[in-house]
């Protein structure tokens, strides 16, 4: 095949995701080809990592890990200003009069036993009402690196269906305002991912029936 000057090309109409665009590595200047699948994956990956719950969790009063609540922090990507988000469509059944407390862990297990770095407790207990809430927990690193340098400026906001029975017990509103900010931490551990635990507290028999988790802004 003859050389062809790409000035010359053809304009491409539609983009097929089969379509192949060409790279080269630097330093063993090799020149590559991809198609635009893998390298759309790529960029999305180098943005922001996703998770999501596809089952019901149902809880009892003590703490648990939040099914697919957790997300990978890509090595070395985490950077001021990256965020980790995840809601929750929760509902409760007449039993539940404990405090609920929600922790946002950051580890290597993705489980119940990654840090707490922030933490929310209810401002007042539950009723033994059943009630349905949407929960979302918003994170932003102020800092990151090594040692104690990381801080996590958490808040918790939470909608419910009650005025002030269920999830929002006899002092609240149905709209919950939480804020929490991290002690400092290592943020640089290979491998570490970000994900929340709950404990209903006391009779707690909650249905999690959606959980949706991203970080972003990602270097």
């Amino acid at each position: 095949m003859a050389d062809t000057d790409l000035e010359a090309l053809s304009a491409r109409g539609t983009l097929l995701d089969t379509d192949i665009v060409y790279v080269v590595d630097p330093t063993a200047n090799l020149p590559y080809k991809i198609d635009l699948t893998t390298l759309t994956t790529y960029f999305e990956s180098r943005a922001r990592q996703h998770n999501a719950a596809v089952t019901t969790q149902t809880t009892g009063a003590v703490d648990v890990y939040i099914t697919n609540s957790n997300v990978a922090i890509p090595n070395n990507r985490l950077q001021a200003k990256s965020k980790y988000r995840l809601d929750l469509a929760i509902t409760k059944s007449t039993a539940g009069t404990g405090t609920p407390t929600f922790n946002v862990r950051v580890g290597t297990g993705g489980v119940l036993g990654d840090t707490s770095r922030v933490l929310f407790t209810w401002p007042a207990a539950n009723t033994a009402v059943a009630d349905e809430m949407h929960v979302t927990i918003f994170c932003t690193f102020r800092t990151v690196g090594s040692g104690t340098t990381a801080i996590i400026e958490g808040e918790l906001k939470a909608e419910h269906e009650l005025t002030t029975t269920g999830f929002g017990g006899t002092a609240l509103t149905n709209i919950i305002l939480l804020n929490t900010t991290s002690s400092g931490f290592d943020s640089t551990v290979s491998g570490s991912q970000i994900g929340v635990s709950v404990n209903p507290g006391t009779g707690g028999a909650w249905s999690i029936r959606q959980a949706l988790a991203m970080i972003e802004n990602l270097a």
